[in-house]
């Protein structure tokens, strides 16, 4: 069985939440590379051992270990460096591209994105094309910059048109869905957020799933539409062992606010006791938007000040 097939049938079990699975088959068929002697400069042999280490780098990013991601697509990028020009490296740039953007370093996420980008165009790929433009929107999101986004989201979505993959589609709509509610476009940003959570249902990626909830709540949170906002984290939180780490701690963080909204300063305080103690482990940029709610949810509840009389 070759490297790359086991690749593919270790991201389905990463995209599904297996984890176990996925490292035990990448570590299996890394193995059997390992084992195969002079053969193993062989083209094929080369590509199944880059996509078996960006697959091991991808599924340690969903799961927030940035340090070993990180280390593992730059072997990944070695181990593919001989094979040229391939979709399968564009990919990896792009997942790379993905993980600097989580830890806040841009400049080397553009880098990674539009090397992607050179690739793929000059390789036809739609689909990784759709991927990347979309990805790119969100980053442009994040540095204020709307018509940069906007620019990117129409990009993909001219690829998406020339492509058949409901993987790409699931993750352009993602963005669109995230650059609306960076932008306080929330109306349309409820809109994509919803059809996302329906197709990736339909793909089983409970992971990406979650965050939906969570944002499609934000969305509803921010237009005072309580009962909706609620919903949406009871249904995130109700994804259990399924969901992320982070998404608790993130729910919680966002019922504060609601409750703190509503006037209801006792579901205030009971969704932010149980966050202080894990606080310290969280993921740095979700860490810094849970303190926004939480604060927001203190000042609502604990005021600073409070009139004489």
């Amino acid at each position: 069985m070759s490297g790359a097939f086991q690749s593919e049938l270790a991201e389905i079990s990463s995209t599904s939440g297996d984890y176990s699975r996925c490292e035990a088959l990448c570590h299996e068929a890394l193995g059997a590379l390992g084992r195969s002697g002079g053969v193993r400069w062989d083209r094929q042999i080369r590509l199944g051992e880059m996509l078996l280490l960006e697959t091991l780098a991808h599924l340690r990013l969903r799961r927030f270990r940035y340090r070993e991601a990180r280390l593992l697509f730059e072997k990944s990028l070695r181990a593919g460096k001989p094979l040229g020009a391939t979709s399968e490296k564009s990919l990896l740039l792009n997942n790379l591209g993905t993980l600097h953007a989580q830890e806040n370093r841009f400049l080397k996420a553009i880098d990674c994105y539009q090397e992607a980008r050179r690739l793929s165009e000059r390789l036809g790929d739609d689909q990784s094309l759709c991927i990347i433009h979309s990805n790119l929107a969100v980053l442009h999101a994040r540095t204020g910059e709307p018509e940069a986004a906007d620019a990117a989201l129409a990009r993909a979505e001219e690829h998406d048109a020339r492509c058949d993959s409901q993987r790409s589609r699931f993750l352009r709509i993602h963005s669109a869905a995230l650059v609306d509610l960076s932008f306080g476009r929330y109306g349309s940003a409820i809109d994509s957020f919803k059809a996302a959570i329906r197709l990736g249902e339909e793909q089983k990626d409970l992971h990406l799933v979650a965050f939906e909830l969570v944002f499609l709540g934000e969305c509803h949170l921010f237009q005072g539409e309580a009962r909706a906002a609620g919903a949406a984290f009871e249904r995130a939180a109700g994804l259990g062992p399924s969901a992320p780490p982070p998404i608790l701690s993130m729910v919680e963080a966002r019922r504060a606010a609601l409750a703190a909204l509503r006037g209801d300063s006792r579901g205030a305080k009971r969704s932010l006791l149980p966050l202080a103690p894990r606080s310290g482990g969280e993921v740095p940029y979700v860490d810094a938007w849970n303190r926004v709610f939480r604060g927001w949810a203190h000042l609502q509840t604990f005021p600073l000040f409070r009139p004489a009389g």
